[in-house]
């Protein structure tokens, strides 16, 4: 029996590796293992400052009472989101380079976005945007893409009944978000202009990750049985204790009615701190008015 087993974890295992997803997970994870790797001696002095900082503080507050967490508010229905199977890798990854293996990641992930047609939603890739809105920029470079929003496909809800979301983020460290942008934009599709891909030094991104996430194509609805969830609008935020509340506190944020907008899981290229959830928050306040001005995010691991 345990022999039986063996060989069917053996071919799961060889199937497995054969995905574009587990292929995408496993560089990602090599470039991320790295990276800490050059800093490890830093965060270690670092570390020991900080435990002589703890130790005093600890001393002062003593007896203090914990701050409660800021209020959440009521959160909307969720409105899953649906991507397609994950479709498997153009090549032998056991005898090939992490160039010639990135080369082949590119290469389907230029060939899926292409399928896409203009303003189709979509987590990854870039967006489509009109001439008179451009990709957004911060202190000389452009935001990390997440987020194409097509809201005519999605089922009646608070949102905006037309029009695309966008959304946006910062970060350069893993699991700390400096900055989320959304906004939304209605008007004619044939208007939209795909945006051409930018290079790894003009985005915000971690440096063990691409600039530019693998494409998942979204639907409001599963198209068959092989679909997953590979995301939400709405619902409650997972995996940060204290809901949406507590992320707005951690962005300084003022505000007691805090709600999930949206939640992008790990997928493809996309892989948050441990596996986690990328959430996004707004005040529900400013959702009933579809301004999108005022969010933020956290990656939420377990």
């Amino acid at each position: 029996m345990l022999a039986f087993l063996a060989v069917v974890f053996g071919i799961f295992l060889y199937v497995r590796s054969r995905s574009r997803g587990f292929v995408e997970e496993t560089l990602r994870d090599a470039r991320k293992r790295s990276a800490r790797h050059d800093h490890v001696d830093d965060e270690a002095d670092d570390d020991s400052d900080d435990d002589l900082e703890d130790e005093d503080s600890d001393d002062e507050d003593d007896g203090e009472p914990a701050e409660p967490h800021r209020q959440s508010g009521n959160s909307e229905p969720a409105l899953l989101l649906y991507g397609p199977p994950d479709e498997p890798f153009e090549g032998d990854i056991g005898k090939m380079t992490m160039e010639e293996t990135d080369a082949v990641l590119a290469k389907m992930d230029e060939r899926q976005l292409n399928e896409l047609p203009v303003g189709a939603s979509r987590f990854g890739g870039g967006p489509d945007l009109p001439p008179e809105l451009p990709w957004p920029v911060v202190d000389g470079k452009k935001l990390l893409f997440l987020a194409q929003i097509d809201l005519a496909q999605l089922p009646k809800s608070v949102l905006p009944g037309e029009g695309w979301l966008y959304v946006f983020a910062r970060y350069e460290v893993d699991d700390r978000p400096d900055m989320v942008k959304a906004f939304h934009h209605r008007g004619d599709r044939t208007a939209l202009v795909r945006a051409p891909r930018p290079g790894d030094a003009e985005v915000w991104h971690p440096s063990y990750e691409d600039a530019v996430h693998s494409v998942v194509p979204l639907k409001a609805q599963a198209q068959s049985k092989k679909d997953d969830d590979v995301g939400q609008l709405f619902g409650d935020v997972a995996l940060v204790e204290g809901g949406a509340g507590e992320i707005a506190e951690g962005q300084n944020k003022t505000g007691d009615d805090w709600i999930l907008l949206l939640a992008i899981d790990s997928i493809g290229s996309m892989v948050w701190g441990d596996s986690g959830i990328f959430n996004i928050v707004i005040r529900r306040g400013d959702l009933l008015k579809h301004d999108f001005n005022n969010v933020c995010g956290a990656i939420g691991s377990s």
